[in-house]
């Protein structure tokens, strides 16, 4: 890891901080990036041992321009990136091989373990479910899972159904049921 370059995410606590500690031991350069800059200051401070360069970039990672500017400055620093996640965290799921960002505390709670050079999922869950009805009462919702909706029948076409879409940050519709009158239960 000598003299590579990696950009770490949530570098202010948790996973992400001993992440950057981790790299920074190996002697990589990192581009440290969370939302409180203050915070990446000091772990900065606390990197400066290891003799690496360190760029803070300001950035909240729910927002697409924060994450452009956190790959601009990147390459205007360092002219490259080393380390995308990626290819080190990989969702692997019957025949399904499929890049991770991220760690349990990126809005998940997946748990890997190392297999060679690679961190691949062993467990967890992350379904998720958003939901929204309209002014007018229109149902509509979305929802993910990180395998699909079989998840002990690997012969199933469910069982690895909905990986590609969790790997991407997307969710997928869901169709409201046509039977709708447990909208107007009223609470007791």
């Amino acid at each position: 890891m000598k003299n590579k370059i990696v950009i770490v995410t949530g570098a202010s606590s948790g996973i992400g901080k001993a992440t950057a500690l981790r790299f920074a031991q190996k002697g990589a350069h990192l581009v440290l990036a969370a939302r409180s800059v203050a915070k990446l200051n000091i772990l900065s401070e606390q990197l400066t041992p290891f003799g690496i360069e360190v760029l803070i970039v300001p950035t909240d990672v729910s927002k697409e321009a924060d994450c452009q500017n956190l790959m601009n400055k990147a390459l205007e620093k360092f002219g490259r990136i080393d380390v995308p996640l990626g290819q080190v965290i990989r969702l692997l799921r019957g025949e399904t091989n499929l890049p991770l960002s991220g760690g349990p505390d990126l809005l998940r709670a997946i748990y890997f373990e190392k297999k060679e050079d690679t961190y691949q999922a062993i467990a967890g869950d992350c379904y998720f479910q958003l939901v929204e009805w309209s002014s007018e009462g229109d149902l509509n919702a979305w929802s993910i899972h990180q395998y699909g909706a079989s998840t002990a029948n690997k012969s199933s076409k469910h069982y690895d159904s909905q990986s590609s879409t969790f790997s991407k940050h997307q969710m997928k519709q869901i169709r409201p049921l046509s039977d709708t009158s447990f909208l107007n239960l009223k609470q007791k």
